[in-house]
């Protein structure tokens, strides 16, 4: 049983009109009245039971691929095709059944990552109801709360210099 503490925030497109102006321009913001701490309890019949393992198979076996082909393509033309065909049938072998436990390494790691994704964000989502929610895991959260206020701040700072610019311009004239 896996034990998984976060919090979510509910995060807004907002068009906010800048004053003085006829101009507007889309931010986003989070509502920070809508935070909410979360724990979820997950075994491992709900990992694997999730929809991430088909999606992320694929992703896998063209990352995996991809690079695998260009590495044994680049050692058939520096190696292959001057060594023994003994000597290339093993590094073959050996190539392959590294290939193929690197695939599924990567595999698991990006489903397992994805199923517990998804399963935070339905358990958000059935408490809360829809709506576009960021998810942030527990250990993470003092850090991303303080990113949050300087973003705050800076807004509040970029409107204030707005104004007084406005203000001086208006003054001069």
């Amino acid at each position: 049983m896996i034990t998984k503490k976060f919090r979510s925030i509910l995060v807004e497109n907002k068009e906010k009109v800048i004053p003085g102006t006829v101009f507007s321009k889309r931010i986003i913001e989070m509502d920070e009245t809508t935070i909410a701490q979360h724990e979820l309890n997950l075994s491992a019949a709900d990992i694997i039971a999730d929809l991430s393992w088909l999606l992320n198979f694929f992703l896998a076996f063209m990352s995996v691929g991809g690079i695998s082909a260009v590495i044994f393509g680049l050692a058939y033309m520096g190696y292959g095709r001057g060594a023994e065909p003994s000597s290339w049938d093993n590094f073959s072998k050996i190539f392959f059944l590294s290939v193929i436990l690197i695939f599924i390494a990567v595999w698991t790691l990006l489903s397992v990552r994805g199923a517990i994704q998804n399963k935070k964000r339905a358990f958000v989502e059935k408490e809360r109801g829809k709506g576009n929610w960021r998810i942030v895991d527990e250990d993470k959260w003092d850090e991303f709360y303080r990113l949050l206020q300087i973003a705050k701040k800076s807004r509040e700072k970029e409107l204030e210099d707005f104004m007084n610019k406005k203000l001086k311009d208006s003054d001069m004239r």
